[in-house]
């Protein structure tokens, strides 16, 4: 089961498309903060989410919850496809909904190889994988830049390394990211 959280308009085919506003005409009508999620675990294969993480959980706890439930309902090697405004991008800041800024490091806290790394080095990094026992890696990243940004990269003005420099110190060079996570579970007893 492949599902496509928060769809608003957008309906993926071959997705369950779930939404809380019945005026989009999801399959599911569910709200993604109300637990639990009406999907057995270990059922889906497949999550999709577009410009939805960035309006969920407006306390720690309940985005904690989002993540944990959206695990359970994973079963193994299940791909996460999750895309939010780059969060050094007007368009992040400008909408009141957006409850939180979502990084490329976010979500990254909920690996568990990252957190045992953090721990051999003693980095600061908070370790939820550990603590809620979510284990999901990136496999891939993609950054889609502003056109300005992409003209200038066609025109040979700017080199990566400029561009990379750039995507982390200045605003408004990338329009929105997408994270592509597996999720790793354990055998079942």
């Amino acid at each position: 089961m492949k599902l496509n959280l928060g769809c608003g308009a957008s309906h993926k085919k071959g997705f369950i498309n779930v939404d809380k506003e019945s005026k989009c005409n999801p399959e599911v009508l569910h709200d993604l903060e109300q637990f639990p999620y009406p999907w057995d675990t270990d059922s889906v294969t497949e999550i999709q989410m577009v410009h939805v993480i960035e309006h969920l959980g407006k306390n720690p706890d309940e985005f904690i919850k989002i993540i944990c439930e959206m695990y359970r309902i994973s079963a193994h090697k299940a791909k996460w496809v999750i895309t939010y405004p780059h969060w050094r991008c007007d368009n992040a800041l400008a909408d009141p909904t957006h409850v939180r800024l979502i990084t490329n490091g976010t979500l990254k806290l909920f690996d568990k190889k990252k957190n045992e790394y953090a721990d051999r080095n003693n980095f600061s990094d908070t370790r939820l994988a550990q603590y809620y026992d979510v284990d999901i890696e990136e496999t891939d990243i993609k950054f889609d830049l502003i056109s300005s940004w992409l003209e200038l990269i066609r025109q040979g003005k700017i080199t990566k390394e400029q561009l990379d420099f750039n995507l982390n110190h200045l605003n408004n060079v990338c329009e929105q990211v997408t994270q592509t996570f597996c999720v790793h579970k354990p055998p079942r007893k």
